[in-house]
């Protein structure tokens, strides 16, 4: 997808989507880790989704839990003073 199409199917601006682009890299380059980690994420079942992270930590949710709550608690879990 461009970013173009991206920015327009979200309604972001594209300076904008450029400016946090340089600011998750600057902020990726002072903490000395990648920007973005992937991860494995599993549906266990019809109602829950599994994220396993890279140190073995499991998280379980149920998909209709908001994802940005879910993102939030995964970066959390991940982040080095956890």
């Amino acid at each position: 997808m461009s970013v173009r199409a991206f920015c327009a199917d979200r309604g972001l601006s594209e300076p904008s989507f450029y400016a946090w682009r340089r600011e998750l890299a600057r902020r990726g380059r002072a903490s000395r880790t990648p920007a973005a980690t992937f991860v494995p994420v599993q549906v266990v079942a019809d109602s829950i989704v599994e994220v396993v992270l890279p140190s073995g930590v499991v998280v379980r949710a149920p998909l209709a839990t908001d994802a940005m709550a879910v993102a939030r608690l995964v970066a959390a879990l991940g982040s080095p003073s956890c």
